[in-house]
């Protein structure tokens, strides 16, 4: 249900309220917009609201957005930190309201419905950004397709946020061009592809969808971690491709990346592989040791039926030194 609005008022009455979490959120009941209005005193900075994965068939969708609209225009001048669920805004929302503390943006479970703006008009009015996440979920309803920077996106560029330190997005497109607009000062690049994953419940993201579940591709693959050469400071990388890791791919990561101290390489489906890998895992302790600076490693896919041609206390004990 619809938060209470007295319950609301009472909460936010003691005006020292800084952070608001509705999690798992509902709000196409009546408007709340004036309960912030009356409360002068609660100066929100931090507010999340996630919507749960299974949400109730009589949710009034455009009460709903419509409200959220107006809880955001409220409180947009104070949040320093934004978590929502594109299931309950628009992409137009964020991209007319000005945000001027906003540090931190990050976008959940459905891609928002209606047109898709180009990433970087949708924060154009947030000059202090430092972590964006576009952390969308693989769709299986038919829309348009989503392509965050198109041909249509001249005169707009993400090298505009030269405070920008993490970009996070989810199922990129084979073709967009967000690859070519990366702002130097990036510190942390996350270039995933996310999707519901629950034991026994198989989704066919093969369908013709608009936000089709999408890991890089081996040429996509290389094309971001080309781009990665312009970033001095990146130190940490997350990647889900089509193919499992292989050697040469860590090659090609060291040379782009060779400050990296996180590095994180998932294969798309890992958990139904059934065929035995070609490499051996120490196949891998040789390219890893041109990343001297990394820390932590996280390989998520299936060897299948292997032998490792090494005891674990050994592999431990080299992948540490790596």
């Amino acid at each position: 249900m619809p938060p209470d609005q007295v319950f609301l008022r009472s909460i936010l009455s003691a005006g020292c309220i800084e952070s608001l979490r509705l999690n798992p959120v509902r709000l196409d009941g009546p408007p709340l917009g004036h309960v912030f209005t009356d409360l002068p005193m609660a100066r929100i900075s931090i507010l999340s609201m996630i919507v749960e994965q299974d949400r109730p068939r009589d949710i009034v969708s455009i009460q709903e957005k419509n409200n959220v609209r107006a809880i955001l225009k409220l409180l947009s001048s104070s949040l320093t930190t934004l978590e929502i669920s594109g299931n309950i805004v628009e992409f137009p929302t964020l991209a007319e309201t000005h945000w001027p503390q906003l540090k931190t943006l990050r976008m959940t479970d459905r891609i928002p419905d209606g047109t898709v703006i180009p990433l970087p008009i949708v924060v154009a009015h947030m000059p202090l950004l430092k972590s964006l996440s576009y952390d969308f979920i693989a769709s299986v309803e038919f829309q348009q397709r989503a392509i965050f920077c198109g041909e249509y996106s001249v005169g707009t560029s993400f090298f505009a946020f030269p405070k920008l330190e993490c970009l996070s997005i989810s199922n990129v497109q084979p073709g967009d061009l967000l690859v070519e607009q990366l702002p130097t000062s990036l510190k942390v690049l996350r270039v995933c592809a996310l999707r519901y994953a629950f034991p026994g419940w198989q989704v066919d993201y093969s369908r013709a969808v608009h936000y089709p579940y999408t890991p890089l591709n081996a040429p996509e693959t290389l094309r971001w971690l080309d781009a990665t050469k312009s970033l001095q400071d990146l130190a940490e990388l997350a990647l889900t491709t089509e193919d499992a890791p292989w050697p040469m791919l860590l090659n090609t990561i060291a040379s782009a990346c060779p400050r990296l101290r996180k590095l994180e390489l998932e294969k798309a489906k890992f958990e139904e592989n059934i065929e035995k890998s070609p490499y051996r895992l120490n196949d891998f302790l040789g390219p890893l040791s041109l990343l001297p600076h990394l820390s932590h490693l996280r390989f998520t896919y299936e060897f299948g039926y292997h032998d490792t041609g090494m005891s674990a206390s050994k592999l431990t004990g080299e992948f540490l030194a790596a």
